[in-house]
């Protein structure tokens, strides 16, 4: 486990941040998430911090930049993360998933971040292999924020003409066999 703190910029402002390893999610107070969007949890999401639990009802999306690399991760909102070693109060605390996320790495015995591992591609796609996007000639739409990824997803594109059943179809297999639940 390491910790390593720092600011990171929401908005144009500036916000202490504890970035540890040893903590699994990532959580604001309400005056990061004031500046963020923010959704009300369907049930509450307790957490053990700094040796008490803590209860979050609301969670946002944390959109931000770490040593002028922009990122965006979902995060709790806490009314107090508690605070860091020079009793300086913590107003985010970045943890281990979004991290990994990131590719940020802590250097603790020197106090500082590696972003050597920071996504520098973004995925992109041609609207035609999407059928819900719109159908321009040659459009290409990247999945990107800045210079990473804002959203991460594992999509499997099959085009419909590959689809399993008009494989069978064409193949003349017979389909497969109906189960039918007794």
């Amino acid at each position: 486990m390491g910790r390593v703190r720092e600011y990171i910029r929401v908005n144009g402002k500036e916000f202490w941040t504890l970035f540890d390893s040893g903590a699994r999610n990532t959580y604001v107070v309400p005056e990061v998430a004031a500046l963020l969007a923010t959704t009300k949890l369907p049930r509450a999401f307790r957490s053990a911090l700094g040796g008490s639990v803590k209860k979050a009802t609301k969670a946002a999306l944390l959109v931000a930049q770490v040593e002028g690399h922009h990122i965006s991760t979902n995060a709790m909102v806490l009314n107090d993360i508690g605070r860091d070693e020079d009793d300086k109060p913590i107003e985010v605390l970045f943890g281990a998933l979004a991290m990994q996320q990131w590719g940020i790495r802590l250097v603790p015995a020197k106090e500082r971040l590696d972003l050597t591992h920071y996504p520098k591609e973004c995925v992109e796609f041609f609207s035609r292999e999407l059928p819900l996007l719109p159908q321009r000639a040659g459009e290409c739409f990247e999945a990107c924020h800045g210079r990473g990824p804002l959203l991460t997803a594992s999509l499997t594109l099959t085009p419909f003409s590959e689809s399993p059943a008009l494989v069978r179809q064409r193949s003349g297999l017979p389909p497969p066999p109906v189960r039918r639940r007794k």
